[in-house]
């Protein structure tokens, strides 16, 4: 096994639901502008939803390749915000955005997408 693909489907579904948390309860905790907190919460939402769908009993409601590609595009949409937010001098949204985007990228690249759980 390389550390490339360290981390089973399972686990990465668990951390996944709690980045998911931290997304949606961070606008609260930092005092988000209100644009912020909406896209924080949202797609906070959306990570949790996709996480959810994929671990759902034996198979799962989303199929793992659709999971991965929501991986990649949630990533990319917290990389975007944390720009956006940059530029509206939103410093602790931008900040945290941020920090989402390595955090989901770093989950994501060091998962092994297969649906075994062994």
């Amino acid at each position: 096994m390389t550390i490339a693909r360290l981390l089973p489907l399972h686990v990465h579904g668990a951390l996944e639901i709690v980045v998911a948390l931290v997304i949606m309860a961070a606008p609260f905790m930092l005092g988000f502008e209100p644009a912020a907190m909406i896209a924080s919460v949202l797609l906070g939402a959306l990570v949790l939803g996709v996480a959810l769908a994929t671990h759902v009993g034996d198979e799962g409601a989303l199929p793992i390749t659709t999971h991965a590609a929501f991986d990649v595009a949630f990533s990319i949409a917290m990389g975007a915000g944390a720009i956006v937010f940059a530029i509206a001098q939103d410093v602790p949204a931008a900040v945290f955005m941020a920090v989402a985007a390595v955090s989901l990228t770093l989950i994501s690249s060091l998962t092994r997408y297969s649906p075994n759980h062994a």
